[in-house]
């Protein structure tokens, strides 16, 4: 039984917790063991996440002050709670492959919702569920940029052709040179646009 002064103690650490985090995941760990918990836990330490457990009644106290609107007193089962600094995207993926995997396992873990700080809205765990799967934030952006860069690399392979059959010359006509512009354009904004994005990547790594 915790004492009143250890009971505030609790409810403003989990006031700091929330205070410093992005994302907030809340799991059912009825199922797992203390050794995949701790393995759990290292996991998330490398993205800058912690795992703890407070007790529900306190945990929702400091919730309410946070204006996060997520009550753990609707589950009877115990509630864990991932604080995580990085983006939803990225720790949702972590949490949903530990989540899999210990159901392949026949364990009862379910995530329970979760908390996006960046936009301020809580979420249903099939909404979790489905941002877990999208892909991480850097390879949607190779994605994007290859997506670009495919009509580009088209377009200069024909004027390499051209070139070969005219011995090595293209005739610059308006239409080339417009279209041989257009395409140089839309290569500099990509590289602009992918070089602004991979900071921000980096840093959350």
């Amino acid at each position: 039984m915790l004492t009143k002064e250890q009971k505030k103690q609790q409810v403003a650490l989990g006031g700091q917790l929330i205070k410093d985090s992005q994302t907030l995941i809340f799991i059912d760990f009825t199922g797992a063991s203390v050794e995949e918990v701790k393995e759990f836990k290292a996991t998330l330490r490398d993205l800058g996440g912690k795992f703890k457990v407070i007790k529900k009644r306190l945990l929702n106290i400091s919730l309410k002050e946070a204006g996060v609107e997520f009550d753990p007193l609707t589950t009877t089962s115990p509630v864990g709670t991932v604080f995580g600094t990085g983006e939803l995207t990225t720790v949702a993926k972590t949490v949903d492959e530990f989540v899999t995997t210990l159901k392949k396992r026949g364990l009862s873990v379910t995530v329970l919702g979760a908390y996006d700080g960046q936009n301020k809205r809580v979420l249903a765990s099939d909404e979790f569920t489905i941002i877990a799967k999208l892909p991480s934030r850097d390879v949607l952006l190779a994605q994007t940029a290859g997506t670009f860069a495919a009509p580009i690399t088209a377009f200069m392979y024909i004027l390499n052709q051209l070139a070969e059959k005219k011995g090595g010359v293209v005739e610059e006509t308006p239409v080339v040179e417009e279209k041989k512009e257009e395409v140089l354009e839309k290569s500099e904004e990509v590289q602009v646009e992918t070089a602004e994005e991979t900071p921000a990547v980096e840093e959350k790594a």
